[in-house]
């Protein structure tokens, strides 16, 4: 019996020596954080020094209270990350992969995005798990993981509905997850040019992206077309209803006006040559709607609206599409977000964040270590 009372006393001296390493740990984070709020401008320094001379009153007051409170949030904070990186690992394995290995990995993952990008761990690996429940692999979701949490954040949306969209617009055009920042460029852009919101061109592409993949036109080619109808029916989803319907009745319309479908070697003309060849023998014509319906007898009144509208356009389809192609803007936008006072702030918290993951994460495997001592 003494010998085990000895050996519980060395354990819990050990502990708590670990624990003050810990305490200690704790207290050179927050200076870390003291030099992270200097480094965000002049506004948020004196935020700093306010909050950091409140901080050292209380730890002159009471140290051990106020720095374990500290740890033992923090402590929190991991257990609640590396629970759900561990739930998202089971739901994503693939096989013969470790969900403990495969965790820690999603981990990293998540820690580097939410650093880069000014948000908690928690959101980062909640984003991942919407990528994964809209469809995407464990890998993919991690290669789309910034890009979603770009367009959550620049829409003000929650990760879910920005997942879902993301993820629908790049199963539809055949998008990998390393080009998903091509995907969130293209909505932006959008976004830009037309009326709507990014989410709105969103689920405007989610009306037609399948029939014009299936006919040939790429991601931008088909924003652009939409971002014409957008512009006058004042609704994307509407914009691509209207559009679907044309392109399924494309060949029926270019036959009837006599516009080839085909080149002169028998392949397959590209579908907006034919779409604009289209629209010229109509505008030329100088077809009223009522013209149009009686020439075009028997094509749904959908793709007659969409035709007309066409007909009316001033835009040019190959200078949209190079605005549409346009490649970074998500990043800009998500940049200039985070020079506002708002943004630093974001940056301010997600680095205290990161920092009682860090010590939650040596805390919780000192209370491991301890944990057994006390439930013999």
């Amino acid at each position: 019996m003494a010998e085990i009372g000895t050996y519980t006393v060395s354990i819990l001296l050990k502990a708590q020596e670990n624990i003050s390493n810990a305490v200690r740990k704790a207290v050179d984070s927050l200076n870390q954080l003291r030099d992270e709020s200097n480094r965000l401008g002049s506004s948020i320094k004196e935020v700093g020094k306010i909050s950091l001379g409140v901080i050292s009153g209380f730890i002159g007051f009471n140290i051990f209270s106020q720095v374990s409170s500290w740890v033992r949030e923090s402590v929190n904070a991991f257990s609640v990350f590396e629970a759900e990186s561990l739930r998202l690992a089971s739901l994503s394995r693939e096989a013969g992969q470790s969900i403990e290995g495969l965790a820690a990995g999603l981990r990293v993952v998540a820690s580097a995005a939410a650093r880069e990008l000014a948000v908690s761990g928690k959101e980062a690996v909640t984003a991942l798990g919407n990528l994964v429940k809209a469809g995407l692999s464990g890998r993919e979701a991690a290669l789309a993981l910034k890009d979603a949490i770009m367009l959550a954040k620049i829409e003000n949306v929650d990760f879910a509905t920005a997942s879902a969209n993301l993820v629908q617009v790049m199963a539809q055009f055949g998008v990998a997850g390393s080009e998903a920042k091509r995907v969130v460029d293209a909505l932006v852009n959008a976004s830009r040019l037309g009326i709507g919101s990014a989410n709105d061109f969103a689920q405007g592409l989610a009306n037609v992206g399948a029939t014009a993949r299936a006919m040939g036109m790429s991601l931008e080619e088909t924003t652009s077309w939409l971002i014409v109808l957008e512009r006058r029916f004042g609704s994307a989803q509407e914009a691509g209803t209207h559009l679907n319907r044309f392109l399924l009745e494309l060949y029926e319309i270019a036959g009837k006006l006599g516009v080839p479908i085909h080149d002169l070697d028998g392949s397959l003309r590209s579908t907006t040559k034919v779409m604009l060849d289209v629209v010229n023998i109509v505008k030329m014509g100088g077809m009223s709607f009522d013209e149009l319906q009686e020439k075009l007898k028997g094509v749904d009144i959908r793709a007659l609206k969409a035709l007309f509208t066409f007909t009316q356009m001033n835009e040019s389809i190959a200078e949209l599409a190079e605005e549409v192609s346009r490649s970074g803007s998500a990043w800009e936008t998500y940049m200039r977000y985070l020079e506002t006072t708002e943004g630093k702030m974001a940056r301010l918290k997600a680095e205290n964040d990161r920092l009682m993951r860090s010590i939650g994460e040596g805390a919780s495997a000192i209370l491991t270590m301890v944990a057994p001592s006390f439930l013999k």
